[in-house]
């Protein structure tokens, strides 16, 4: 199957002792697992998949989330921000929001 959209969201764990942030430890995995379940309610019969993904390398700016083919940089931290990104990027098409990282 080919995917309309492609969301990655970084779930990264470094050790707490590390000297960079993680994205796992600022709650990305239940933030990817809340963002499935509400694509599924909000984008129904849309090709669009959330995947968890290793280090994105932009952890110091996370939780990170990128969406292909558009190859946009989003910081998603809450489940109110998991709804307005789906509403803004994933249905809308607005590809620069106020979660948008910078380029």
């Amino acid at each position: 199957m080919h995917f309309e959209k492609h969301v990655f969201v970084c779930e990264n764990k470094r050790d707490p002792s590390a000297p960079r942030p993680s994205c796992g430890h600022k709650n990305s995995t239940q933030l990817r697992n809340f963002m499935k379940d509400k694509v599924k309610e909000m984008c129904p019969g849309r090709s669009i998949r959330v995947n968890m993904a290793g280090c994105l390398d932009r952890c110091e700016e996370g939780p990170s989330v990128v969406v292909y083919p558009d190859g946009k940089w989003f910081k998603i931290e809450t489940e109110e921000q998991v709804v307005e990104f789906i509403r803004e990027t994933l249905i809308e098409g607005k590809t620069s929001t106020h979660l948008s990282m910078k380029e």
